[in-house]
Formats: C-alpha cells, structure tokens, sequence
C-alpha cells in the first residue's frame, strides 16, 4: 500500500504564518531605524559642510585684513610713530550694530585686499533672518515665515563707501573724527539699508570673537572717541595679534523642533551663550533643557605682529 501523505495542519500555518510576520516587522523596523539614522547622518554631514565652507571664508577673508600702516610724527613734530589709513574692530554686536533688529554675538568689520588687489570694505555677523520678503506672494498666506540664524558676510567697495571721505580741508574724515557714532558710519549705513549683505551658512546661532590682547571691543580708532585709555594705546592703529573664532552652530532638525517650543526658552539660552566669554566652556546642562545638538566650531589666527 502506498504511505498515506498528511498535508500541513491549519494549526502549523497559523504559527508559520505568526512567525514570517514577526520576522517582517523586526525587519522592517530595522529598516526604519537605518533609514532614519542614515537621514541624520546625511543633515549632520549637510550642515558640517556648510561650517567648513563658512570657516574657510573666514580664515581667507581674516588673513588678507590690512590697516595700510605708515610711519608719522607724533603732534609735535619730532617723536615717530605708527598712523594708519585703515579701521578694524571687533567686538558685541550690540554695540557695533545697535539698530540691526535680532543680531546676536560678536561682529568685526575690515578692509582687505581682494583678488583683484583691490581695497574693499566688510564684515561678519550673526543675525536671526527671515524670507519673509523673498519667499512666492501665494506662500505668504498659509505659511509662516521661515525664520534662521545665519552668518552674514558684508562686503562694499571703498570707492562706494565713507570710509575715506572728506573733510573742507581735504583730509580724510576718518582720522578725525572723535564721535563715536559717527566714526562707525562706514559699516552701519550699508548694513542698515542691507546692501551687500549676503548669508554664508545658516544655522549658526553665534559667533564669538577673542582678540588677543584680550579686551571686549578691539577698535584700531578707540583712541579718538575715548581717549588715551590703557585699552585705547593696545589697540591704536594695531591689529590683534591673534584672533580666536568660535562658531555655534546646529541642524536643520534641532531647528524644526526649536520652533514649535516656546521662544522665551531659546531666547533665554542664546542670552546665556551670549554672556559666555568662551563658548566651548559651557557645561552639558547649559543646554540639556532643549536638548541642542550644539557643534562649537574653533579657528585661531594670526593677524598683527607684537608691539
């Protein structure tokens, strides 16, 4: 007689069956967690590319400052000393931008040498920006402003700009003047009325600037509107020996989760960041109240000699 052959029971394809799905869910969540990952990875290389390029300007704008210094006599005809054609400073954008709604940290204007060997204003600064301006007339009704930080380059031509105006006498307005104000008119009036004002990266929250001699506002022209202050005479007409930047920055991700929190809590932690004389300094629980992927971004260079 032929063996009898007994077929799979309904029992035995419920279980096959119970066992294939759990196989397809643990795989399919494996999936989701390496897709995800795979997403985060890929923001977090998007964002550091954009901090490397920023870095890069920084460091090739940084190192062709110049103040075109020349030898001249003192009041009284007789001492030698050091004057300058040009204007650096660095130092809290509140002071050197008070007007500009929503800037953050430090700021530093210049002139440098292009390309092109041509003199040429600008600066650097950190500003809380929006498109509501730029972005399609039909988006403005049903979406919200996009609101970024972002590192900001200014750059203007000396020949459009008041650095070397004037006076009746035909001497430049800048070696003479001794308001404050007015000597800062170079830079506040083109970045008032954003000309020449372009992004470089976004998302970074802060830019913080160490000059060395350490001082709070390293202006080469301090001695006109202050004085002949200790802070005054380490700055007259010098660069800073060596200048330390430090950028903030973050992800496009932390950004999205940021904006649905309330903003008094990131205000009150940028104003926390803001005080920090070294950003790279702050302790974990600074920021573990909004769990900020925080990247702190460090560069040292070197710019004028020793006294």
């Amino acid at each position: 007689m032929k063996p009898r052959v007994h077929g799979h029971t309904i029992v035995e394809m419920l279980v096959s069956t119970a066992v294939l799905a759990g196989i397809m869910l643990v795989v399919v969540q494996s999936l989701g967690m390496t897709q995800r990952a795979v997403s985060h990875v890929t923001r977090q290389a998007a964002a550091s590319v954009l901090i490397i390029d920023a870095s890069q300007i920084l460091t090739q704008v940084t190192r062709d400052i110049v103040l075109e210094e020349r030898a001249s006599y003192a009041a009284d005809g007789i001492t030698l000393t050091t004057t300058s054609d040009g204007h650096f400073i660095c130092g809290p954008v509140r002071e050197l931008l008070p007007k500009v709604d929503d800037a953050i940290g430090d700021a530093m204007f210049y002139q440098r040498r292009n390309a092109e060997g041509q003199l040429e204003c600008g600066g650097f600064f950190v500003r809380l920006t929006s498109d509501e301006l730029t972005r399609p007339a039909y988006l403005r009704a049903h979406l919200p402003p996009r609101r970024r930080f972002c590192l900001i380059q200014w750059q203007q031509p000396t020949t459009l700009n008041a650095l070397h105006h004037l006076d009746a006498a035909l001497k430049p307005l800048l070696t003479s003047i001794t308001n404050r104000d007015e000597l800062y008119r170079w830079f506040r009036e083109g970045i008032l009325k954003e000309e020449q004002c372009h992004v470089i990266a976004e998302h970074v929250l802060m830019m913080r600037l160490l000059p060395n001699p350490i001082t709070t506002c390293h202006d080469t022209r301090r001695h006109q509107w202050e004085g002949l202050t200790p802070a005054a005479l380490a700055s007259q007409h010098r660069l800073p020996v060596r200048l330390t930047i430090q950028l903030l920055s973050t992800t496009e991700a932390f950004w999205e989760r940021a904006g649905a929190m309330e903003s008094n809590v990131l205000s009150a932690w940028l104003a926390l960041v803001e005080t920090s004389q070294d950003v790279t300094q702050l302790q974990p629980q600074a920021h573990s109240r909004l769990h900020l992927p925080v990247e702190c971004t460090s560069l040292s260079l070197n710019l004028g000699s020793m006294p």
